[in-house]
């Protein structure tokens, strides 16, 4: 009996050991699968960083020529070579943010509607990319410069309703340029909200100092206002 039970026992581990030693062995199989996997998919992703600088190096090249404007077109293709073709790169989300300057900054007059759909077209890709801050201020200020005043006004006006809802904001440009747009047009109660709101967020930024600037000329011309004329 006892020898019986000894084989019997034997019987269990041999069979166990046929089916646990395969499955053991093709999960280390899996495994070295998925490593060499995503070993490959890191090496591809260099490889395409890689290409993307050789095309932003031509536009290195193009854009320290004397005149920007004979090689406009060449620099725009290579910007959008990029965009198109490495979207998943980090060099991408930064080329739709110089490509949006080409447009508002290095044109006469500035190109608002391709820089509008560029925007447009990166929010759709990257929603979360902290590139955004800096699309969003080229075109505020050129925006500003150009006294598109509701255009500037639309563009800052979400971040701003973000904020005072939830209290966090990257940094002050946004609640500044909503600010001025709003004193330009003549909201001076919404423009001393938002510069109030700057100067408390960020009471050590050049933008809190401007604000204040703004909000002494708010007050003088409230008393302008408020001062009964003389017969």
């Amino acid at each position: 009996m006892k020898i019986f039970t000894q084989c019997i026992v034997a019987f269990v581990f041999i069979v166990s050991f046929c089916i646990v030693a395969p499955q053991k062995a093709i999960s280390e199989m899996s495994d070295k699968s998925k490593l060499a996997e995503n070993a490959e998919q890191k090496s591809n992703q260099t490889d395409r960083e890689k290409k993307a600088y050789e095309v932003f190096e031509k536009i290195l090249i193009l854009s320290g020529k004397s005149d920007d404007k004979d090689v406009f077109k060449e620099i725009e293709a290579l910007y959008l070579e990029i965009i198109r073709e490495y979207s998943d790169t980090a060099l991408a989300q930064e080329c739709y943010w110089r490509l949006v300057m080409l447009y508002v900054e290095k044109s006469t007059p500035p190109m608002f509607e391709k820089a509008e759909n560029l925007y447009a077209e990166f929010l759709e890709k990257y929603p979360k990319s902290v590139v955004r801050n800096l699309i969003v201020e080229s075109l505020s200020k050129s925006y500003l410069k150009n006294g598109n005043l509701e255009k500037l006004l639309k563009l800052n006006a979400p971040l701003v309703e973000a904020f005072y809802a939830t209290g966090e904001l990257s940094n002050p440009s946004p609640l500044f340029m909503y600010a001025e747009a709003q004193f330009n047009i003549g909201n001076l109660g919404e423009a001393e909200k938002a510069y109030k709101s700057l100067i408390k967020s960020f009471p050590n930024s050049r933008l809190a100092y401007s604000s204040k600037k703004r909000l002494n000329e708010i007050q003088k011309k409230g008393k302008t206002t408020d001062t009964p004329r003389t017969q």
